[in-house]
């Protein structure tokens, strides 16, 4: 339909294949991504779980004193908020810097924007904060 055009040649075959091949790696991601969540949220509980275990006689005390689980659950949330703002602040900034870098030798190279840096950031938080709440739940059967 464009004047002076008189052919065209699509490999239609060879975009399905590419668009199967992007879709299947779209899955893998998300399975890895599904993985790295799981586990990152394992090892903080397991991490905050030990903490706990070493500090069961202080909390036994505060407990015999009047504490509420609350009280007691309170710094070890926090801290493993902490610890996981940090651990994503780190993850990013490393990726920013390992992103100049590369970006002057591939210039088309996409990345996030700043709404998703602070997401993931945020996430990390989340899920030290969560971790640690799981680990006391066991521990202080809530």
């Amino acid at each position: 339909g464009y004047p002076g055009v008189e052919e065209v040649v699509a490999h239609v075959a060879w975009i399905q294949r590419l668009d199967r091949i992007a879709q299947a790696f779209k899955m893998v991601t998300l399975v890895i991504g599904l993985i790295v969540l799981i586990s990152s949220v394992f090892v903080i509980s397991n991490t905050v779980r030990l903490t706990v275990e070493e500090r069961a006689d202080q909390i036994e005390i505060m407990k015999l004193v009047g504490a509420t689980n609350a009280f007691i659950r309170t710094p070890f949330v926090l801290t493993g908020w902490l610890q996981g703002f940090v651990a994503g602040l780190i993850a990013m900034v490393v990726l920013v810097m390992a992103m100049r870098f590369v970006s002057g030798h591939l210039p088309e190279l996409w990345f996030f924007g700043r709404p998703q840096l602070v997401g993931f950031t945020l996430l990390s938080a989340f899920l030290g904060a969560f971790g640690s709440a799981l680990a006391l739940r066991r521990h202080l059967k809530l």
